[in-house]
């Protein structure tokens, strides 16, 4: 009796839960959102990075040369191998040039005495400033030093961008100073 019992009861469950009702009335319609704009793409290619050069970091080589190493972990292996590596100075102290600009690697200060040239290179993970002088008295300057990486499919990606030209550079990567 049990059984019959707790037959006809799930029987009666399942007849009232599946039967269907009129149709109700519909609800309010829900707010439209708004639709955002699309961002721009990003690059994951080029890479940026900048850092504060002091008078100290740079070390002699010779009465007329002296280095300064940086340790760039944006510097990879495919970068150095097969991208770009541009380098920038910004320095208050490069006499007779705006020092509110920044100045593409290399490139050489002719004075009225002698010759000044700022040059770089690059292995993985490091790069190396190089400031010689024909007076033998390179003049290590201090500054900010901005690097931008980037690799072959980076390259590729911005065929018509001037690298030595920092502000189109800062333009087309949305770099902040």
């Amino acid at each position: 009796m049990k059984n019959l019992f707790l037959f006809l009861l799930m029987a009666a469950a399942t007849t009232i839960i599946s039967c269907k009702g009129e149709q109700g009335i519909p609800g309010p319609a829900g707010v439209a959102g708004q639709d955002g704009k699309d961002g721009e793409n990003g690059n994951g290619n080029i890479v940026s990075t900048t850092f504060e050069l002091n008078y100290t970091d740079w070390v002699a080589v010779s009465n007329y040369e002296y280095k300064a190493t940086l340790m760039v972990p944006i510097l990879t292996q495919d970068i150095v191998d097969k991208g770009l590596v541009m380098v920038y100075l910004k320095s208050p102290y490069l006499l007779g040039l705006d020092n509110s600009n920044w100045y593409v690697l290399p490139f050489t200060l002719a004075r009225e005495y002698y010759t000044e040239s700022f040059a770089f290179s690059t292995k993985l993970n490091q790069l190396t400033l190089v400031d010689t002088s024909n007076d033998g008295v390179p003049f290590k300057p201090s500054g900010k030093v901005r690097v931008v990486a980037a690799t072959a499919d980076g390259l590729a990606r911005n065929p018509d961008l001037d690298w030595t030209n920092y502000e189109a550079v800062k333009s087309a990567l949305g770099l902040e100073d």
